[in-house]
């Protein structure tokens, strides 16, 4: 392109105020990233690539009109996750979740595109190329509910791991209640209840009181009166219970070139006439 066309071209966008336009179409958007695509659209150069921009519009307005949406609401840009994953680094649990609904959307407008390909060829191109990975979106979603935490059936090695915490925890915490309204205990405590310290389960001791309760003593109060002290009936459970807390960490999705790689995984690929390809 030359110099004056280029110039021409500056000059056109700045005539249709360009911009204003963009800024308009954003309002639109129902999640950040496309608002951010709408904002990035650029002023097309040739004649045909304005028809066939225009093409993608029309072919758009075919869903809107039948009430037809693609799921994109919840979308979020995973720039940071992905550049992470190139350096060989890892997602946590939330953050696998908000992958796998980057997953899901991608399929579900794979397929909303393709099924009508025959009425939307234009669009169809740009749904061929997005990722379809069903195994791996139920893997994740499957693992990880809906407040990013990692679900127990995640693996049965999991699952049993915190069976165990839970008796584990139980089992304290019935011993705590029992001690704090032991009669020989009650003139020894500064409160009626139990607590944690340094995630250990503790009594509330008056100083003067020290050696009347055994254990170990792990804090003092600001007002120095009290003692945090861990009930020698309790030193074993709580042993147990740190060692048996579950540090479960998912396995990453994917290897970081595979992440939205086209063709990669189960992605089902659009044929060449139209058609999907198993």
């Amino acid at each position: 392109m030359t110099a004056h066309n280029t110039e021409q071209l500056r000059h056109a966008a700045a005539v249709l105020e360009w911009p204003k336009v963009l800024a308009r179409l954003g309002e639109f958007a129902s999640s950040e990233p496309g608002r951010d695509a709408c904002l990035e659209l650029s002023f097309q150069e040739t004649p045909e690539g304005a028809r066939r921009a225009c093409r993608r519009t029309a072919e758009a307005a075919v869903f809107a009109r039948e009430g037809q949406f693609a799921p994109l609401a919840d979308l979020t840009r995973l720039d940071r996750e992905l550049g992470r994953l190139r350096a060989g680094g890892t997602l946590t649990a939330e953050e696998l979740r908000r992958t796998a609904l980057v997953y899901q959307a991608s399929r579900l407008v794979r397929t909303l595109i393709l099924d009508r390909w025959e009425d939307v060829p234009v669009l169809a191109e740009l749904g061929a190329a997005l990722i379809e990975d069903l195994g791996l979106e139920r893997e994740i979603l499957g693992a990880i509910d809906e407040e990013g935490h990692v679900a127990d059936q995640a693996s049965p090695e999991l699952a049993k791991l915190r069976a165990r915490y839970r008796d584990i925890h139980k089992r304290i915490y019935e011993t705590m209640q029992k001690l704090v309204t032991r009669s020989e205990f009650v003139d020894h405590l500064q409160d009626d209840f139990f607590t944690l310290r340094g995630g250990r389960y503790v009594l509330v001791v008056k100083i003067e009181k020290q050696g009347k309760v055994e254990g170990i003593v792990h804090d003092i109060s600001g007002s120095g009166q009290s003692l945090f002290i861990e009930p020698r009936e309790i030193t074993q459970l709580n042993n147990v219970l740190r060692n048996t807390e579950p540090r479960h960490r998912p396995r990453n999705p994917a290897h970081p070139g595979g992440v939205f790689a086209p063709g990669r995984g189960s992605s089902r690929r659009f044929g060449a006439r139209g058609g999907r390809a198993g």
